[in-house]
């Protein structure tokens, strides 16, 4: 039901429904899916059935396949028993902050100064609010070894914030401040011709296009971000988050939860953000 491949913004394939809220929740929904399955289920289920009414191997295929449904539902039963966790996650309070300003389009970028005047008054929120984590946006600093940032970092006030680090190779991460040191997981999935553009020495791309002067290297691993003793932070980047098996890395990394950072200034009025919504309920799914 899902090829990211085939989705914005490599190509419009399957595009235009979504920016119909009714049609794009309906044709999204678990409930949706479960009646193509059942249907498309029954309809081989059907065809081969009248394939085979008048062969002497009816009774016997019958009870193969009946012998076969029992199998099937037994162990789809029993799998997901076990994908459910064997204890209850722990109360996760979470703060979610938005910068309030354009962090794509704005001249030279967004400014230092502003990005900490915010930053530290969503901090200063969270605090009040008592979260045990305060998630920012994507981009937000760029540095080459050690990490820094613009904003004021707390100890007692664990922040998730996205960044850019190295040079030669870069690479697009999401940075955990636990209160006394850092962690970081790279992103994995890298958005075509905005974060990598494929074969850039061969293809005569148009200067329309505004491609990116560098290419950015994809991560090769997957680190949960433990925020605090058992509590176990899965960040995806954006466009990761199209992507199944992102999720379900971090499922199999034990994360608590799963966290999607993006800076979506540059997908604002087109099928970019209602994608990445639709798709941030599935990977929860």
């Amino acid at each position: 039901m899902n090829v990211p491949q085939l989705e914005y913004p490599n190509c419009p394939f399957g595009e235009p429904l979504v920016v119909y809220p009714l049609v794009a929740s309906a044709l999204m929904s678990a409930y949706f899916c479960a009646f193509f399955v059942l249907v498309v289920n029954g309809l081989i289920a059907d065809h081969f059935t009248k394939s085979v009414i008048n062969t002497p191997y009816k009774s016997t295929l019958h009870k193969l396949l009946l012998a076969f449904s029992i199998i099937f539902t037994f162990t789809s039963i029993l799998g997901i028993l076990r994908s459910y966790p064997s204890t209850k996650p722990p109360a996760i309070r979470v703060a979610l902050g938005q910068l309030g300003t354009d962090l794509a389009y704005s001249e030279d970028g967004m400014k230092p100064s502003m990005i900490q005047e915010a930053a530290d008054d969503l901090t200063q929120q969270a605090i009040a609010q008592k979260a045990d984590v305060l998630l920012l946006p994507e981009g937000l600093t760029h540095f080459d070894i050690e990490p820094t940032t613009p904003f004021k970092l707390f100890p007692n006030m664990p922040v998730i914030f996205g960044a850019q680090h190295g040079r030669a190779p870069t690479y697009q991460s999401a940075y955990l401040w636990n209160g006394k040191s850092f962690s970081h997981t790279d992103k994995k999935q890298l958005v075509v011709l905005g974060e990598q553009v494929p074969f850039r020495n061969i293809i005569p791309y148009p200067s329309t296009l505004k491609l990116p002067s560098g290419d950015l290297l994809p991560g090769t691993d997957r680190h949960v971000l433990e925020v605090k003793p058992g509590i176990k932070v899965g960040v995806m980047i954006c466009y990761e988050s199209m992507f199944w098996k992102s999720s379900q890395e971090y499922r199999d990394l034990n994360a608590d939860f799963l966290a999607i950072i993006s800076l979506d200034d540059w997908y604002m009025g087109t099928n970019g953000i209602p994608r990445l919504e639709i798709c941030a309920r599935w990977r929860a799914a």
